[in-house]
């Protein structure tokens, strides 16, 4: 566990991602997400949450939350296969972000396995 304190002291004018995970693998640690995103708010920086630990233990609540960027995977509780993972994105950040890079995956027709020129 890291104190909240020592999380909320560590974001800073020059923060521009506040990356961390929701529960620990560890110990079943739970940040205090709302406090987190405060904090990150306050001084311009994004917050992506890994939810690997948590997502079908315990409620995800993003938009309540407002974290810009959710991630996780679907192995864990979800019971899914490998190699299979998720993002969310806060919907006003989805029209001011583009990718730089994408995967043969992220366009129209993915298994012509063409460079990605129609990205979604």
């Amino acid at each position: 566990m890291i104190p909240l304190e020592r999380i909320l002291d560590a974001i800073d004018q020059q923060t521009a991602l506040v990356a961390l995970s929701h529960v620990s693998f560890r110990s079943s640690y739970r940040v205090e997400v709302e406090a987190i995103v405060e904090r990150a708010r306050q001084h311009g920086a994004l917050v992506l949450l890994d939810v690997y630990q948590s997502a079908g233990a315990v409620e995800l609540k993003a938009r309540d939350w407002e974290v810009d960027f959710l991630i996780g995977g679907t192995i864990k509780w979800l019971c899914g296969g490998p190699a299979c993972g998720y993002l969310y994105v806060r919907p006003d950040l989805q029209r001011q972000l583009q990718p730089r890079l994408t995967g043969w995956v992220a366009h129209a027709a993915p298994f012509d396995f063409a460079p990605a020129a129609d990205a979604l």
